[in-house]
């Protein structure tokens, strides 16, 4: 026999949100996965979360790892690149964008991944870590130039009214499918 019952299913106090994420992460420059390795480069990571109950603090927490290692990108302090955001959802389904602004010189040739936890009261509630998502990966090309005379095949050339040459671009870590240019100038 049913002695008693409780089935409201609007009531919070009764129910229990199980969050998940996902995410976008972008060169600003670009717009791509795809960055020039500078001194100053500007990232932005797009958390999308779900199932979170509006009006609560939350705190994301981003870490850049290398794609090929899982090592964490550091500074050049040897400190660990993060970035922490603290927000408060209207909405249980939303974005909360993570922004990234360090020094890449030392990236060319390399890939990094964004890796994402979601925090509520300091507890891990979602997180999103994965080396072979392209979607939170940033590639960073390098390139390299073998520049020589036709005619002579090396760096020297006869000084004749015509003269070909070719520069031969090596590259590496551009994103497949993609259309790119090459500029060439000589000085």
């Amino acid at each position: 026999r049913l002695v008693m019952s409780e089935c409201d299913l609007d009531n919070e106090d009764q129910t229990i949100h199980y969050p998940s994420m996902g995410t976008t992460f972008v060169d600003d420059a670009t717009g791509e996965h795809v960055a020039y390795p500078d001194e100053k480069v500007k990232h932005t990571d797009v958390v999308a979360y779900a199932n979170l109950v509006p009006g609560k603090k939350y705190k994301t927490v981003a870490t850049l790892k290398y794609k090929d290692s899982g090592e964490a990108v550091t500074d050049a302090d040897g400190k660990e690149i993060t970035q922490t955001v603290e927000f408060t959802p209207e909405t249980a389904d939303g974005t909360v964008d993570v922004v990234f602004e360090f020094d890449a010189t030392l990236l060319a040739g390399k890939s990094i991944v964004a890796f994402e936890k979601v925090y509520y009261e300091d507890k891990e509630v979602a997180a999103h870590e994965d080396l072979t998502d392209e979607g939170q990966t940033i590639r960073y090309p390098k390139i390299g130039t073998t520049f020589t005379d036709n005619a002579t095949g090396n760096h020297v050339a006869f000084p004749d009214k015509k003269v070909k040459h070719t520069d031969v671009v090596a590259y590496t870590n551009l994103l497949v499918g993609q259309t790119y240019k090459t500029v060439a100038t000589l000085k």
